[in-house]
């Protein structure tokens, strides 16, 4: 298959997921730059491609797809390289399906909540709410719990390395950096969960390269 057409940023959380997934699949992938300090997701041309005016989109030939979980499942599931990150087995798959779940219903709300609050908010002039990111944190805690014991006796969620890691990956990657971070690193089993999520050779290319076009961007250069 040729080059993964993706229409979005590296800094963004949800291309992040598109591109760990890509570069897990050892898959290329063509970049596509987006302004969006300039509002150009919300533009004619690429809300005929996402009606919700956000980032990822891929696009391959006369094929349209946005929402980073599913474009990361359409890599995995039509890329002819590196390994599968979805379980064929329908117990493992199953157990997989089940922490997708939990991850964009019950995790994913709170910890981009707090991140949200503690970044984005200020990021575009407002004020962070305190309350809010008291209420995200001690939402937290029990799902925490119960993921840091789901990993007791795991190396990933699933059981191998699968998308659902994946996809946990870019918003516990922003909570390491803000004073919540004890969130993480107070619960013994998902912080060498992080350990070796972060050691992955296709994790280090992805942050190296956000690394590098976060400081382009903030040079003016993109």
């Amino acid at each position: 298959m040729s080059a993964y057409r993706v229409i979005g940023l590296s800094p963004s959380t949800c291309t992040q997921r598109t591109l760990f997934t890509a570069y897990e699949r050892q898959a290329t992938v063509d970049l596509v730059p987006l302004n969006i300090m300039a509002g150009d997701q919300k533009k004619p041309e690429h809300l005929a491609k996402q009606p919700f005016g956000k980032i990822p989109v891929l696009e391959m030939q006369d094929f349209v797809l946005y929402e980073s979980r599913a474009i990361a499942r359409f890599i995995n599931d039509t890329c002819s390289s590196g390994s599968t990150l979805i379980p064929s087995d329908p117990k493992q798959r199953a157990i997989f399906e089940q922490w997708a779940s939990l991850e964009a219903g019950t995790y994913n709300p709170h910890i981009e909540g707090l991140v949200a609050q503690r970044v984005f908010v200020p990021m575009r002039g407002g004020q962070t709410d305190e309350n809010k990111v008291k209420e995200h944190y001690n939402a937290l805690k029990e799902p925490l719990d119960i993921l840091n014991n789901n990993l007791a006796n795991k190396e990933y969620i699933a059981g191998p390395f699968t998308l659902v890691d994946i996809f946990f990956t870019p918003y516990i990657n922003m909570l390491l950096q803000l004073p919540e971070k004890d969130l993480i690193e107070s619960r013994p089993n998902i912080a060498a969960w992080w350990k070796r999520v972060s050691s992955r050779p296709a994790f280090k290319k992805l942050y190296k390269q956000v690394e590098e076009d976060r400081a382009a961007m903030m040079s003016g250069q993109k």
